[in-house]
């Protein structure tokens, strides 16, 4: 398992991710948004917020379960969900959903992160 550290509500992983704009070194943190769909964020070795990679979009016929993630590629996240798929972590399926003026993509999610996903749910029952 990629869990490095966790706190209440978060686990930290050690699945890398390196991004070109800025040059610089994330790693995936797990949560959950209030609706239950999960939220992943890219954090520094420290484990402090870069960005939030997911977007919660708060329509039930949007609401995809932990297999798959919305990802935000827009503004400072611009070549982001590219980046996680470099990673191997998601596969962008080509699909998009309107979110006001920018189109969130959608992921589905690939082992060991989709493991660690699973751990994390499995832990917040």
């Amino acid at each position: 398992m990629a869990i490095k550290t966790k706190d209440a509500s978060m686990v930290y992983t050690d699945h890398r991710v390196d991004l070109t704009e800025p040059s610089q070194t994330g790693y995936i943190a797990i949560s959950q948004y209030v609706d239950t769909e999960i939220a992943l964020m890219l954090v520094d070795e420290d484990n402090d917020e870069l960005c939030m990679v997911t977007v919660a979009l708060h329509d039930a016929l949007r609401h995809v379960g932990p297999s798959h993630v919305w990802l935000k590629g827009w503004s400072e996240n611009l070549g982001i969900p590219e980046a996680l798929q470099a990673a191997g972590l998601v596969r962008l399926t080509g699909e998009t959903h309107a979110t006001g003026f920018a189109q969130a993509q959608l992921a589905e999610v690939l082992p060991p992160l989709a493991k660690d996903i699973e751990a994390y749910l499995a832990e917040m029952v």
